[in-house]
């Protein structure tokens, strides 16, 4: 294993901190959702249904866990970092194509979804870097 650059450290620390985000952001702040967004946002997002919510959280635990992972050089934070990518771009879809949601939100819509997916395209990618370069095993 090679001494990866100080470039890295920053990269798995910012992707930690972008999904402590997340985590807060589900954990306590949807309790108070209902007082930033129209009441047509909340009835698509109250109406999800139940596989999406679980496809969600797998895709947070598991882009949590490779972050903390990548922080301790396990390539096992790639296969993680996939799971994740994999069932976020299927959630992703989901919001997009099966809900409404594009008629009452272009940020809902379009904006999280984007961001999310991009990070963990990054993400995924940024770990099969650092496995070839010999960062992470």
């Amino acid at each position: 294993m090679t001494k990866p650059p100080i470039s890295f450290w920053i990269f798995a620390i910012l992707g930690l901190l972008w999904n402590i985000f997340a985590i807060y952001f589900v954990a306590y702040e949807l309790d108070n959702l209902d007082s930033g967004i129209t009441e047509k946002e909340l009835a698509i997002i109250n109406g999800l249904p139940t596989w999406y919510v679980v496809l969600f959280v797998i895709a947070l635990i598991s882009e949590v866990f490779g972050c903390f992972l990548l922080i301790i050089r396990k390539k096992l934070a790639t296969t993680l970092f996939a799971v994740s990518l994999i069932t976020g771009l299927f959630i992703e879809f989901y919001w997009l194509f099966a809900t409404n949601i594009v008629t009452v939100s272009w940020v809902l819509a379009y904006g999280l979804p984007i961001l999310a997916i991009v990070v963990a395209v990054v993400l995924y990618v940024f770990s099969k870097w650092a496995a070839r370069k010999k960062w992470i095993q």
